[in-house]
């Protein structure tokens, strides 16, 4: 978590989900009813919530990014998984905001919004770079789009 206190801003915070097992299941599983893509923080070693003070900047979306991918790119160097579960703009099964059940849930001041979960553990694959034979050079503009 140390990485992230050097990110280069004093608007995000940082939630992890709460260590004792038993809280732990309670809180996962209730995030978990998000509509898609939570599930894998079931079993996560960690969760850790990336959230803002959006009164204090308008470009909280864009810091929070920063700091969840300086959180992957620090875990992929210990040799951790990682995954980023998207909260902003989502809803749960219900249609709720999930951004709203997630605050409800921890307790985050109104003032802050969650952009997003960051799942850590260890990986069950070590995945393969693509071929780069097989890489959208397509996608790559020069000059002109």
């Amino acid at each position: 978590l140390a990485v992230l206190l050097h990110t280069p801003t004093t608007v995000v915070r940082l939630c992890t989900l709460c260590t004792r097992p038993r809280k732990a299941a309670t809180i996962r599983s209730r995030i978990l009813s998000k509509a898609s893509g939570a599930a894998l923080i079931a079993d996560a070693a960690a969760a850790i919530v990336v959230t803002a003070d959006t009164t204090k900047t308008d470009v909280w979306v864009e810091d929070c990014s920063i700091a969840s991918v300086n959180m992957q790119l620090a875990a992929e160097d210990l040799g951790l998984g990682s995954c980023w579960v998207q909260i902003r703009l989502r809803k749960d099964n219900d249609g709720n905001e999930a951004n709203d059940k997630v605050k409800s849930l921890l307790g985050i001041p109104e003032q802050y919004s969650v952009l997003s979960i960051i799942a850590l553990g260890h990986k069950e694959r070590e995945s393969q770079p693509l071929d780069e034979n097989n890489l959208q050079w397509n996608k790559i503009h020069r000059g002109r789009f």
